[in-house]
């Protein structure tokens, strides 16, 4: 894994048992392993790649038991698939076990499943860290901002006075 998880609470065997007899499926032995150190677990800040134009980030793995719960919510999603990470924006990350074991971003303002990769493993290891320093823009990136004036009365040595408007 290129990013840091803290290890958590353990998933139980009988909480797997119960997805799986639940969706129809088996899990692999690699997504069982996650669980029983990271069930629910909080990843340091990181990124990942939807496509060409956008990524999101991990901000939660979903508890075994809440698995279900959180299915529900998620339009079209293929009878043996189920969430197991909050993304950003109140998307999911989605574990496909209908043929393989395909990983899937649901964006729930359009519902659209996109494939991340072909596996848990490899989505794990896709997920890289993000810093906000990392994070370069160029002139003309930003067309305008607006500040509330409130917080720019409350701190005005945050601000450049040089800039516009």
């Amino acid at each position: 894994m290129a990013i840091k998880i803290d290890k958590s609470r353990a998933a139980s065997v009988n909480d797997i048992s119960a997805l799986e007899k639940t969706l129809g499926i088996v899990l692999s032995i690699g997504f069982k392993a996650f669980l029983k150190e990271y069930d629910g677990a909080e990843p340091e800040s990181n990124i990942f790649q939807i496509n060409n134009t956008n990524n999101s980030g991990v901000n939660e793995f979903i508890p075994v038991q809440m698995i279900l719960k959180e299915r529900e919510h998620i339009e079209n999603i293929p009878p043996r698939a189920f969430p197991f990470a909050y993304a950003e924006g109140g998307n999911y990350v989605i574990l496909d076990l209908n043929d393989k074991e395909d990983v899937l971003f649901w964006d729930h303002e359009t519902a659209e499943l996109i494939k991340l990769s072909n596996s848990f493993e490899e989505f794990l290891s896709d997920l890289q860290p993000f810093s906000v320093d990392d994070v370069v823009l160029e002139s003309g990136d930003v067309g305008n901002v607006w500040i509330d004036p409130d917080f720019l009365k409350d701190n005005p040595d945050l601000f450049d006075e040089s800039i516009d408007g």
